[in-house]
């Protein structure tokens, strides 16, 4: 039972760990740029964050629903603690709108690739 739930929730737990160290450390502010490396830098580590937890809660409406809230609410969450740490680190609401559409992006893969396996498991 313990290696079931390492398994299916220790890849989502430790992205989840990874993004937020990346997020919060220290880095240069590119202000007003919308396409720039570290705009895909924040919507690929969205993606594979939204992808990982609908994977790891099972693939159902309700791990849809919790991975859209709870990536909503990191990628917005994490620009304003930006905002509002002391560093170098800046809130930027393309960063947020990167993080978003990341998620949505996840959300969509995470739903096609799932709908792909069951029905490769049907036949």
């Amino acid at each position: 039972m313990i290696r079931i739930l390492l398994f299916r929730y220790l890849p989502a737990v430790a992205w989840t760990a990874v993004m937020a160290f990346l997020l919060t450390m220290p880095g240069p502010y590119m202000p007003g740029k919308i396409w720039s490396f570290d705009k895909v830098g924040h919507f690929v580590m969205f993606v594979i964050f939204a992808y990982l937890w609908v994977r790891a809660l099972g693939l159902s409406r309700r791990a849809v629903i919790l991975t859209a809230v709870f990536g909503i609410l990191y990628g917005i969450g994490s620009e304003m603690a930006q905002k509002w740490q002391d560093s170098e680190r800046v809130g930027d609401v393309y960063d947020a709108l990167a993080n978003l559409s990341g998620v949505g992006v996840g959300l969509l893969l995470a739903a096609r690739l799932g709908r792909t396996d069951s029905e490769g498991a049907n036949k």
